[in-house]
């Protein structure tokens, strides 16, 4: 029986990964280990600052409630998904 290994691939099941969309895998493997750390770290504490920020007695008047309430979504946002990508699936309970 002949070597296949001039092509790479990967399969799984039914689906095969060629090399180019192997190489785009791992490269989207490669942003979600070390990107989305420095997201969560930048964006957490960005958020909380924006918030108190915010909801400074001077800018209340302003749109400052609205980005107040957006800086807290997004924070609020940024720890569920920390929950959910570092815990394994079958512990997630929002």
């Amino acid at each position: 029986m002949a070597s296949n290994e001039s092509n790479a691939s990967l399969s799984a099941g039914d689906v095969a990964l060629s090399s180019p969309a192997l190489s785009r895998w791992m490269a989207i493997e490669a942003i979600d280990l070390y990107v989305t750390p420095v997201w969560y770290l930048l964006g957490i504490p960005g958020n909380i600052l924006a918030f108190v920020v915010w909801v400074q007695r001077r800018m209340r008047p302003s749109s400052g409630c609205y980005l107040a309430a957006l800086a807290l979504d997004e924070c609020l946002f940024l720890i569920m998904q920390v929950r959910k990508n570092r815990l394994p699936h079958h512990q997630v309970v929002l």
